[in-house]
C-alpha cells in the first residue's frame, strides 16, 4: 500500500486516478462503437452473399428449365 507524505499526495493520486479511469471508459467505448461497426458490417456483407446467392440460384434454376 502506498503511503503519502501530503493531503496534496493524495488527491494528485486520486486524480491521476481518476484520469486513467475516465481514459479507460473512452477507450471500452471506442472500442464497443468498433465492434458494433464491424458487426453491421458483416452483417450487410452477409446478407448481400446470401441475396445474391439466392438470386443465382433462381437464375440457374431458369436456364435449366429453359433448356428442358
Amino acid at each position: 500500500m502506498k503511503q503519502y507524505n501530503s493531503l496534496q499526495e493524495m488527491e494528485l493520486d486520486l486524480k491521476r486516478l481518476d484520469l486513467q479511469k475516465q481514459i479507460t471508459k473512452e477507450q471500452i467505448k471506442q472500442n464497443n462503437y468498433l465492434l458494433k461497426k464491424s458487426f453491421r458490417n458483416n452483417v450487410v456483407s452477409s446478407n448481400l452473399v446470401k441475396k445474391v446467392s439466392s438470386i443465382a440460384f433462381i437464375y440457374l434454376l431458369r436456364k435449366i428449365k429453359s433448356k428442358i
